[in-house]
């Protein structure tokens, strides 16, 4: 008859477990948390019950910029994938992400101050730009306010045909006059027909055009441009395309284009301009994103919803919904803002919230002391999207006061839309943005100079950290001691997973303690010893069953919890705790 183990043969010692990973919780107390919750958790991803994978370090950089990055933007043209980046200097350059760069603008090109550029991408075919100065275009070439527009923003090629110019408003004999439209504008080859000037009327058969300017020469058969320019004196602080239109946000003000032609904002084809008198827009809108068929106006204290967008009659007029679905919620900086999903998710200095169709709900509560610590002047908070092992990511860049090392620092909170989490990187990236390629959100950060892709490479030393509950067991009146500690971890890259941290308790000052599941061989001097295979490469032996492991501890303490640290390369931690004994009541 087989014989009972003589230790399980007695009483089996209690044991705090930390298996369920239900994130980070900075809310409450750490001694007053959920079991299954953390009070740290960073550059591991909670992907389920006995599975928090540690998480990559950032790629290796894409392109320095020779200037201070001021502005981010991700976009496409075809299959092609870029980022815009804008720089202190008032250039641009878009850095293509298979290799190569090509200017944008040089030196001056582009206001940054007093707002920084914005950025909304048409379709596949090009970017819109605006600042404080101008409204833009780019497609590998960049249109500037007054010239001609791109076909693939207006609509229209610019007609290329030839006319006599006379010195009154009158431009016959033109060669074609098909696709033209009143209010496009007409340059002429030789100059005579001044900046600016639009076609006020036309007529085919005799080809007549009747100018809102008179040439100031008379020229025959000269060669005449007929298109939509970009507009002249057309500025703002945001941008969104909805509806096959342009939303230009500037101040109280949002300007719009007519349909289907982002270069057009007059009021005759159905273009115009809003201003708002609601008082819980305090100061401004500073951002405008479309989702799920509706466009939200974000105001500083308040958010608007734009729908039923319809321009009809002759002289075109464009009529919509402007509704406030939030009176008291808004946008705490422009670039804090994305889309997620179905929903819209932005950030203000009370924390980060989901916007459903309406309703705007708060979804950081577990995380509220960060932005109690947060120093917003140092870094303004941005969001972006990332995809995580298969699982779809918010991620916020925050500069914060980390609880458990008392130090301010630069880091990245998490969100797998049910729990949140830490993310740092090796460059400590303070904007990041969302480059969407087919149906895999990548999340990109620059430093001010580098821009890189986040969470891509396992590395070595990018440090992992899980600090757990302050566990009381039956009784937060019982001092207990520690027997021993355990944890399982899977091991993904075959390197090893060494684990050193901290016991933790509410009375004593913290023990540390290592956990390695690698076994080292060493000689005689104490030196090690590594094996080598045929290709010269190290072998490393494990204890048996691997993943789960176990060490002798000491720590005392009425509440019990663990810290662990490490930096190995990439694993899998599965679970962690302690076993103890109840010693005495307090005060016993």
């Amino acid at each position: 008859m087989a014989q009972l183990d003589q230790i399980l043969a007695q009483e089996t010692p209690p044991l705090f477990y930390l298996q369920g990973f239900d994130g980070v919780n900075l809310h409450d107390d750490r001694r007053a948390i959920g079991d299954q919750e953390c009070s740290w958790m960073e550059n591991f991803i909670p992907l389920g019950a006995g599975n928090a994978r540690t998480l990559y370090d950032n790629a290796t950089i894409l392109y320095t910029a020779a200037h201070t990055i001021v502005y981010d933007f991700s976009f496409n043209i075809g299959t092609t994938f870029y980022k815009a980046l804008f720089l202190s200097n008032g250039s641009a350059i878009a850095v293509n992400l298979a290799g190569g760069t090509t200017s944008m603008g040089g030196a001056g090109t582009f206001a940054v101050s007093p707002s920084l550029p914005a950025c909304a991408q048409w379709g596949a075919s090009g970017i819109v730009i605006v600042t404080s100065a101008g409204y833009y275009a780019w497609d590998g070439t960049l249109y500037s306010p007054g010239a001609f527009a791109p076909a693939w923003l207006c609509g229209f090629t610019t007609l290329v045909t030839t006319g006599t110019t006379h010195t009154n408003t009158t431009l016959d004999s033109v060669g074609s006059v098909v696709g033209i439209v009143t209010g496009m504008t007409v340059t002429s080859g030789t100059g005579d027909i001044p900046v600016g000037t639009l076609v006020q009327t036309f007529t085919s058969g005799p080809n007549v055009i009747t100018l809102t300017q008179a040439a100031t020469g008379s020229n025959s058969g000269e060669v005449i441009n007929v298109g939509w320019a970009m507009p002249s004196g057309l500025t703002g602080t945001a941008i969104e395309f909805y509806q096959q239109r342009a939303w230009v946000v500037n101040g109280a003000e949002i300007s719009f284009s007519a349909p289907a032609n982002g270069a057009n904002f007059s009021t005759a084809n159905g273009g115009g301009t809003i201003i708002s008198s609601d008082g819980f827009l305090k100061t401004a809108f500073l951002n405008v994103k479309q989702c799920n068929s509706f466009l939200y106006l974000f105001g500083d204290g308040s958010i608007n919803v734009v729908s039923n967008v319809q321009t009809s009659g002759s002289p075109s007029v464009t009529t919509f919904n402007n509704q406030n679905v939030d009176p008291q919620t808004g946008l705490g900086w422009r670039d804090a803002l994305t889309v997620l999903g179905n929903s819209v998710c932005f950030v203000n200095p009370t924390g980060v919230y989901q916007l459903y169709g309406g309703n705007a709900v708060k979804i950081s509560s577990k995380i509220d002391k960060l932005f109690e610590k947060a120093n917003f002047s140092t870094i303004k908070p941005t969001l972006f999207v990332t995809s995580l092992f298969g699982v779809r990511c918010l991620g916020m860049v925050i500069n914060t006061l980390d609880p458990t090392t008392a130090t301010q620092r630069t880091l990245m909170c998490l969100w797998n839309e049910k729990k949140w989490f830490i993310a740092s990187q090796t460059l400590t990236g303070i904007y990041a943005t969302t480059m969407q390629v087919g149906a895999n959100p990548q999340g990109w950060a620059n430093d001010g100079l580098n821009v890189f892709q986040l969470f891509q490479t396992p590395s070595n030393t990018l440090q992992k950290k899980i600090q757990s509950k302050l566990w009381a067991g039956r009784s937060n009146l019982i001092f207990k001691t520690v027997m021993d500690v355990y944890t399982e971890a899977q091991d993904e890259s075959n390197t090893g997973v060494v684990l050193s941290g901290t016991l933790d308790s509410d009375t004593q000052a913290a023990v540390p303690f290592t956990i390695n599941s690698n076994i080292t061989f060493q000689n005689n001097a104490l030196g090690t010893i590594t094996f080598v295979n045929n290709a010269n490469q190290a072998l490393n032996f494990t204890t048996n069953p691997q993943g789960v492991q176990g060490s002798g501890a000491s720590q005392v303490g009425m509440r019990l919890g663990l810290t662990f640290t490490s930096t190995s390369e990439d694993f899998t931690l599965i679970g962690c705790g302690v076993s103890y004994c109840e010693e005495s009541y307090y005060g016993h």
